[in-house]
């Protein structure tokens, strides 16, 4: 009978904690309120984004400006009446050339992560008032004595479909090298700087490349009188 009573209580120890759980269950939470039920979480569909219109392109551009690609940006320019590509880790600057001729626009290309922005090229845009190339050039290089005359390559070229004239080894702040072409009465001089400079001989490769992707893709179109310069590159 001992061993009967021994077996026996276990169980009701057993049925005792069974008994205490499930009135814990039922009893109110510590604020005194039963348990709320918990609804399924219901998703929210999202609300319809209406994506901003794509800016209208700017038409009359020669195939060679466009399109963009990840290693190439493209700057038109209607005012001055042309458009080009340029590397896409360079940016262009705008602005007047206040010790230039009056009505005289610059874009200069440099490189952001060079903080001394040796390499560089401008375009320079004004008026020919009737002069021709020939006479541009003759009146750039009277600017300097027949010593370093002597010594500046001239070579005429093609820049947009237009006779050009390129001058290399003028000297200045860097040796540089600059080109000479009119299109519709506008003279569009550039300069690259540095051109064979001693200094700098490890960023000629620099220079080179810059000239050749600007100089290549370089198209003229329709100027414009009163518009506003434009890029189609972000930033501008």
């Amino acid at each position: 009978m001992n061993q009967d009573r021994w077996l026996t209580l276990p169980l009701l120890l057993m049925g005792a904690v069974l008994l205490l759980a499930a009135c814990g269950a039922a009893a109110p939470t510590a604020t005194g309120s039963k348990p709320v039920a918990t609804a399924p979480a219901t998703v929210t569909p999202a609300p319809n984004v209406t994506t901003a219109p794509a800016p209208t392109p700017i038409t009359g551009l020669s195939a060679a400006c466009g399109p963009e690609t990840m290693d190439n940006s493209v700057l038109a320019n209607p005012e001055a009446g042309y458009c080009l590509r340029y590397p896409a880790n360079f940016k262009p600057q705008i602005g007047d050339a206040p010790d230039r001729p009056a009505g005289t626009w610059v874009v200069s290309f440099f490189d952001p992560s060079d903080a001394d922005r040796i390499v560089s090229l401008a375009i320079e845009t004004s008026l020919a008032n009737g002069r021709t190339l020939e006479q541009v050039v003759t009146e750039e290089l009277g600017n300097y004595s027949a010593e370093i005359t002597a010594q500046i390559m001239r070579t005429p070229t093609q820049l947009g479909g237009e006779p050009a004239v390129i001058l290399d080894g003028l000297p200045g702040i860097l040796m540089n090298r600059q080109a000479f072409v009119i299109h519709g009465d506008r003279l569009h001089r550039l300069v690259l700087l540095p051109w064979h400079e001693e200094a700098f001989g490890d960023r000629q490769a620099e220079a080179q490349a810059l000239w050749d992707q600007i100089v290549n893709s370089l198209a003229f179109m329709r100027a414009l009188m009163h518009s506003s310069w434009r890029s189609i590159s972000a930033g501008i």
